[in-house]
C-alpha cells in the first residue's frame, strides 16, 4: 500500500503540464482534442428530487436496521431481515425515481 501511494506520488510529478507540452498544443490547434470543462452545468429535470428521494431511502434504511437491531429492539420479529430489507427500500425507490 506505501509503494502504490508512493509510486502515485512520484507519477504525479513526471511530463509536463498541459499548456507547456507542444505535442499537446499541436493536437488542440488541429481540433483532434477538445476541451471539457465545468463551463457550464444544467442539472436534469428532476435531479434534485432524486437525489432527495435516495437520501431519504438511505434513512429509512438506516432507521429500520437500527429499529430491528438487538441492541435497540424496537421490533422484536422484524417481516424482513434487514438485507432483503435493503435490498427492498433500494429496488422501490429505483422505481420511484425511474417512474418521476
Amino acid at each position: 500500500m506505501i509503494g502504490m501511494f508512493l509510486a502515485a506520488l512520484v507519477t504525479n510529478f513526471l511530463g509536463k503540464e498541459l499548456h507547456d507540452d507542444e505535442v499537446y498544443q499541436a493536437r488542440l490547434a488541429r481540433g483532434e482534442v477538445r476541451l471539457r470543462g465545468a463551463s457550464s452545468y444544467e442539472a436534469k429535470p428532476g435531479a434534485k428530487r432524486s437525489v432527495l428521494l435516495f437520501l431519504a431511502d438511505i434513512v429509512a434504511v438506516v432507521l429500520y436496521a437500527t429499529a430491528i437491531s438487538d441492541s435497540v429492539g424496537l421490533i422484536a420479529d422484524p417481516p424482513l431481515p434487514r438485507d432483503e430489507a435493503i435490498v427492498v427500500f433500494m429496488l422501490t425507490i429505483a422505481t420511484l425515481i425511474a417512474l418521476f
